[in-house]
């Protein structure tokens, strides 16, 4: 759950000071304790600002990731970012639900576990006329200041 704290300590660092966060955390480990993550975010944020979801369900496979966030955000809003490190299912997601992930989210992480699925989720996404911010193949080394 750290990376979900981590995702929100930088949306706090970046955004502007009334700018609402909604955090949604998708972790299919069963042994996960959701408390450290309610532990983390006490410690990094003030409190109260972000509005925490949490699901164990898989995305891709129990449910939809378009599913998942339309019903963990009120109707209309947008996602700032969707962060996705899904074990090697990311071009399943990307390919069979980018079009919709286009209409709801305004930027996309996406770690990819492969050079081929690296290779493939690019294609997609700039076939759905999404710009490509920075990129770091898998097995790679880059060297960008740090941010967030």
């Amino acid at each position: 759950a750290i990376w979900a704290s981590r995702a929100a300590v930088a949306f706090h660092r970046l955004a502007s000071t009334g700018a609402p966060c909604h955090l949604l955390a998708v972790e299919e480990f069963v042994h996960l304790d959701w408390k450290l993550l309610q532990e983390h975010l006490a410690v990094n944020l003030p409190g109260g600002r972000c509005n925490v979801s949490t699901s164990q369900k898989s995305a891709g496979q129990d449910d939809s990731l378009t599913h998942l966030l339309d019903t963990s955000l009120p109707q209309g809003l947008l996602w700032d970012l969707v962060d996705m490190d899904i074990q090697g299912s990311e071009l399943e997601i990307i390919s069979s639900e980018l079009p919709s992930l286009t209409s709801r989210v305004r930027r996309l992480h996406v770690s990819t576990h492969s050079r081929a699925i690296h290779i493939a989720v690019l294609d997609n996404l700039r076939a759905e006329g999404w710009s490509i911010l920075r990129e770091f193949p898998p097995l790679a080394v880059n060297r960008w200041p740090l941010y967030g």
